[in-house]
């Protein structure tokens, strides 16, 4: 799941529905980060706000005042740097943060999109608040 991406309607409906956990690559999702530090601790929480903009008749829109909570693991790809490009040295540095948090659904003002399986929504994504503390589980 990339930021700005367009995703069909069933798999943003399986995220909702399940509360499955998707994944975000920082590196390719070009989330805007400024953390330039380097944590060296095994558990990450992160809050993440994501806007799905879908077209009128979307299933989705039936969803807008529903409490949509939603999961992801944001990662990192390279082991040697923290996720956020900078040069972690001898820490461990983070490779992914769980991500909790809700997700807003817009209505575009366009056109139906028909047949429904063919319907994309509008992905934007905004990861906040990443923390860390060694031997704390993330609720």
């Amino acid at each position: 799941m990339n930021n700005g991406e367009k995703m069909k309607q069933k798999d943003a409906l399986n995220i909702l529905e399940n509360n499955s956990s998707g994944v975000l690559s920082v590196c390719e999702a070009n989330v805007p980060y400024n953390y330039p530090v380097c944590y060296d601790t095994d558990y990450f929480c992160g809050c993440v706000k994501i806007i799905i903009r879908a077209k009128k008749c979307c299933e989705l829109v039936e969803k807008i005042n529903n409490n949509n909570k939603v999961s992801l693991i944001v990662t990192g790809n390279n082991s040697n740097y923290n996720m956020w490009g900078f040069n972690c040295n001898n820490s461990k540095g983070i490779t992914s943060v769980v991500a909790t948090g809700k997700a807003q659904i817009v209505e575009d003002e366009v056109d139906c999109c028909c047949p429904k399986d063919n319907c994309y929504v509008n992905i934007e994504i905004e990861v906040c608040d990443i923390k860390g503390r060694r031997n704390i589980v993330c609720m």
